[in-house]
């Protein structure tokens, strides 16, 4: 049931203009809407007039309420629309306000009147779910623009970026110069950006690393013949191979005269690599984080420094700093009867060994079988993996690969599961590309 409060008054025609004006009897009426939208049980207001070209005008407000409580609230406090109109004595003619209070007996839905639950849907819902929308679909962007660049090579990454920001900012520019744009192309823009990701997201999952199965449809025109033991469709037991763990110095234990000033030679033979060489009182104060009695500088190999120390009698520690629990060792300082106080002798040599590398060179499976690859990294705290390409151009160029494992720090082991036309590949450690490298023959 509707109630429904009426209020008439009269108005001299040529006082009309003054109840249109800005600070009018009209614009006061309008401001009134505004507040009444918030006001509990309030449904409607119109506002109409008498059509009469001359004589008295009779100026109509009607405001419609759900419930009688409401309308006897609202008619027992001010602002209301009695008090309006008194408000604006100078506009209308004295004593002609009239104010009824009725009850609607059959109600029509008025034009444009909306209902509860949609008032509370454009008040509340979409102010909150639109802000969310727009974050999920930007992070939804993010991610999956992230998970292309990654699987694609460097050279493709930078300018795949640069044009993406480019059609962004394009968008953007459209969007800001054109605010009546058409539902339809806003639709359009979404299609195109779900596309993108969709596509993008198919590519990175194709490309994903990980333990993964690739096959090499094409074979090389010198490729040998298949392997006639194996079927094809079958799977064959693959080979193993590991990672050495042989980051070490090429001696454990030194030997110096005490009491002497003696110069170290520290020799970095592992290309790439960063070692130094520190001497601690013991292992305890090494694994405490004191300070060490001297040390070299870090330097990637290869490279060459010296160290100067003179130590009491003893036994002293040493360990490379940047692989504190493979690359340890022992420094024992003696007696030197044919040195005098105060002269320098030459020391021992010591050296980091060049040893990250794989246990095999070259391995040999079966072409056109599918082959699982047992991958050991035994290089304790040391992260590598296993990467099979087509070619070394191909590495080199960051081409794809065909197949590889995850990075994994060891010890761990993976599998690889691949299956390869006859011919011969490059396989490599993606972490150490220079250092640890094979060929890979499918016969």
């Amino acid at each position: 049931m509707e109630y429904v409060q009426t209020a008439l008054v009269q108005i001299e025609a040529a006082k009309l203009d003054q109840a249109a004006r800005p600070q009018g009897l009209l614009a006061a009426l309008d401001e009134h809407r505004a507040y009444l939208q918030q006001v509990r049980g309030f449904m409607d207001m119109r506002i109409t007039r008498s059509i009469n070209a001359e004589g008295n005008i009779l100026l109509v407000v009607e405001t419609r309420w759900r419930d009688d409580d409401s309308l006897v609230e609202y008619e027992t406090r001010e602002p209301n629309v009695s008090s309006i109109i008194n408000s604006h004595r100078d506009a209308v003619i004295a004593d002609s306000l009239q104010v009824l209070d009725m009850e609607a007996l059959r109600t029509e839905a008025w034009p444009g009147l909306p209902s509860a639950p949609s008032e509370a849907y454009e008040r509340l819902a979409l102010p909150l779910l639109v802000p969310l929308g727009v974050l999920a679909f930007a992070l939804l962007v993010i991610y999956g623009l992230s998970r292309v660049y990654l699987n694609v090579s460097k050279d493709v990454a930078a300018p795949l970026a640069a044009g993406i920001a480019v059609g962004i900012l394009a968008t953007a520019w459209y969007l800001a110069t054109h605010p009546r744009v058409q539902p339809w192309q806003i639709g359009a823009i979404v299609v195109a950006a779900a596309g993108l990701l969709l596509g993008g997201g198919i590519y990175a999952a194709v490309h994903e690393s990980g333990t993964e199965t690739a096959a090499v449809s094409e074979p090389s025109a010198s490729a040998s013949p298949a392997s006639p033991g194996a079927s094809p469709g079958t799977t064959a037991g693959g080979p193993a191979i590991a990672m050495i763990p042989t980051i070490k110095f090429d001696k454990s234990e030194l030997t110096v005269a005490a009491n002497t000033d003696v110069t170290l030679t520290v020799d970095n033979k592992d290309t790439t690599v960063t070692h130094n060489f520190a001497v601690y009182q013991s292992k305890a104060d090494a694994d405490a984080n004191k300070p060490a009695i001297a040390k070299t500088q870090f330097c990637a190999g290869p490279c060459q420094q010296t160290l100067t120390l003179k130590v009491s009698p003893g036994d002293y520690f040493f360990r490379c700093e940047v692989h504190p629990q493979q690359m340890t060792g022992t420094l024992k300082a003696g007696a030197s009867p044919g040195a005098s106080p105060g002269t320098t002798t030459g020391g021992p040599a010591i050296a980091m060994v060049p040893t990250i590398k794989f246990d095999k060179s070259e391995l040999t499976v079966a072409a056109n079988t599918d082959v699982t690859f047992t991958v050991d990294n035994k290089d304790t705290t040391v992260t590598h993996n296993f990467a099979v390409y087509q070619s070394k151009a191909d590495a080199d160029a960051n081409k794809p690969a065909i197949a590889k494992t995850q990075f994994c720090a060891g010890p761990c082991q993976q599998t690889l599961a691949l299956k390869l036309s006859p011919g011969d590949y490059f396989f490599r450690c993606d972490v150490h590309p220079q250092q640890m490298t094979g060929t890979l023959k499918a016969q």
